[in-house]
């Protein structure tokens, strides 16, 4: 017992750690570009030793990568939690909520995300990967709406993707002042009268 305690000890100090570091980058990139900043600094800014940074991660471009990779992992398990709706209405309000739970969560690493993708490659494949578990959690919902009613699938599909990116949920829980769960509500709708509404008319 005193073993299993210590090992699942050192593994929450090691995760503890990890995040850490990852954040304290997340943090320099919001001031400095990518380019500009270095491992000390890394070991700095996390209240760490260079050494402490080296042995977690072997260079930037790994903390990098680990600091965008688990919004994406995290996306992936809150979706696989959720159970399919009775409705469609349900399936998107499910939808929708995963994914802005995950925006609320990990909003300086998704920010950073968004903001330097365009300059730094690292960044961009971490983005496609996180556009990929989204899209695949999308396209099993357009499999269970088709066998229920008759949809655009290129309109809705394109109609979430609008509606649900990060830059948007900024806009209504930013500068909109939506709380996130009326963000959620407004979305919801939104997308349900796009989807949907027109499928219902004679």
């Amino acid at each position: 017992m005193p073993r299993r305690y210590s090992m699942a000890t050192r593994a929450n100090l090691t995760q503890t750690t990890h995040a850490g570091i990852e954040r304290a980058l997340v943090r320099l990139l919001a001031a400095r570009p990518y380019d500009a900043i270095t491992m000390p600094e890394i070991a700095q800014e996390a209240d760490v030793s260079v050494r402490t940074v080296q042995r977690h991660f072997g260079s930037k471009d790994d903390v990098l990568a680990a600091a965008v990779r688990y919004p994406a992992q995290a996306l992936s398990e809150e979706l696989s939690k959720r159970p399919a709706g009775q409705s469609p209405r349900e399936d998107l309000q499910s939808l929708v909520a995963a994914l802005f739970a995950i925006y609320n969560r990990y909003r300086p690493e998704i920010w950073t995300l968004y903001n330097w993708s365009g300059e730094v490659p690292q960044l961009m494949q971490a983005l496609r990967v996180a556009t990929v578990s989204w899209l695949s959690a999308v396209e099993a919902l357009m499999g269970r709406w088709s066998n229920r009613c008759a949809i655009d699938p290129l309109l809705a599909k394109r109609a979430i993707m609008a509606l649900t990116s990060y830059p948007t949920w900024r806009g209504f829980a930013g500068a909109g002042g939506f709380g996130s769960p009326e963000a959620e509500t407004l979305v919801t709708r939104l997308l349900y009268a796009l989807i949907f509404e027109p499928s219902e008319q004679p």
